[in-house]
């Protein structure tokens, strides 16, 4: 269902306030999006996400570091940590390329925002490391990364408007279900971008309506609104208003600081440098997260020993023999202990400090 399109934030809000309230056990939540799709599929039931179990494992250790600086010892916080399962996704979602859950907001003004703004990533940014000293014989190493940005649309965007059930722990949440993440672990919701989008998440599976939550029962409502939006301040906000850099946001920081590992590509330069996860990279950010992003370890581990210079130039090796572990650069192989030590040690060298 579609409304006329609203370009005034007073009768917006009067048509919504004069729809039907939710059902009891119901919550009214808003989706915003630059265009409208055809269906609201999250990006990770379109396309499964890599090394997702990578990802869970940093997020737990992470947490499990967080809880430790609060005073608990640590077979206890690896014992709360692995309680959360669930809510690592939230910070997947949030930092990284995306779950099976859908972003939605229990503010208006925001999802307005992402109704009139439109992410595009430009040109990835390349940086060259060299061999940290005349004793240092590793490779020349190279990295590449891609940044996003937004830009106000031109052309009107989407609201959805949400009635749905909230999610009641301990079961995983069904399908069309809401996850409030204002509900969760504090370690969690202490995110400051999950804070400034008042985020929430919507539930999808695969097996129901192929995950499209276009197709709940209760269908969503869509509304166009366009700019100017006379009478809503928050559409103006600048982006880091919504995503704070990691100066301000410590999950952020801490993903960001995480020790890169070294893989190799079949395009030249076959050596580079990676995060093991996709992070998204925002260009407000990139005086803030310079330090994370030229970090050059003193002596890169060599996984292949040889293998580049001498076979370059053939067959890649499968990723079993390429061998995966956790480097933090100047630790060839680091204990979770010193793991967690190692990132919380790189940012705050980089200036940026996190509450206890």
């Amino acid at each position: 269902m579609t409304t006329a399109c609203f370009n005034n934030y007073t009768a917006l809000s009067k048509y919504i306030n004069e729809l039907p309230l939710p059902k009891p056990g119901h919550v009214r939540v808003f989706r915003g999006q630059p265009k409208d799709y055809g269906n609201l599929r999250p990006t990770g039931v379109r396309n499964p996400l890599r090394n997702e179990h990578i990802w869970r494992r940093y997020c737990r250790m992470l947490a499990t570091d967080i809880l430790i600086q609060q005073g608990m010892d640590l077979e206890a916080a690896l014992s709360k940590s692995d309680l959360w399962a669930y809510w690592y996704y939230a910070i997947v979602q949030h930092y990284g390329p995306g779950t099976h859950l859908l972003d939605v907001t229990h503010s208006l003004d925001l999802a307005l925002w992402f109704a009139l703004h439109k992410a595009e990533t430009g040109e990835r940014i390349n940086l060259r490391y060299l061999s940290s000293g005349p004793t240092s014989y590793g490779p020349a190493l190279h990295r590449a990364d891609e940044w996003t940005t937004y830009h106000k649309t031109e052309s009107p965007g989407v609201v959805y408007i949400f009635d749905v059930p909230e999610w009641v722990p301990p079961e995983l949440p069904r399908h069309g279900v809401l996850v409030d993440l204002a509900h969760g672990p504090e370690v969690f919701t202490r995110s400051a971008r999950i804070q400034a989008q008042k985020a929430c998440l919507l539930a999808a599976d695969p097996q129901v309506s192929d995950g499209d939550l276009m197709k709940l029962p209760h269908a969503p409502i869509k509304v166009e609104v366009a700019w100017p939006m006379t009478g809503c301040e928050s559409v103006n906000l600048e982006t880091d208003a919504l995503f704070p850099s990691p100066n301000k946001d410590e999950w952020y920081a801490r993903l960001l600081f995480l020790p890169t590992v070294h893989q190799v590509w079949d395009k030249t330069p076959h050596w580079r440098m990676a995060h093991p996860v996709q992070l998204s990279l925002y260009i407000d950010h990139l005086q803030a997260s310079m330090y994370a992003v030229q970090f050059k370890p003193l002596q890169p581990p060599c996984y292949i020993p040889g293998w580049l210079s001498q076979h370059s130039s053939q067959t890649l090796p499968s990723r079993r023999e390429k061998g995966q572990s956790l480097s933090c650069g100047p630790h060839r192989f680091c204990s979770k202990r010193r793991f967690s030590r190692c990132s919380r040690n790189m940012t705050t060298r980089a200036g940026i400090t996190h509450n206890s």
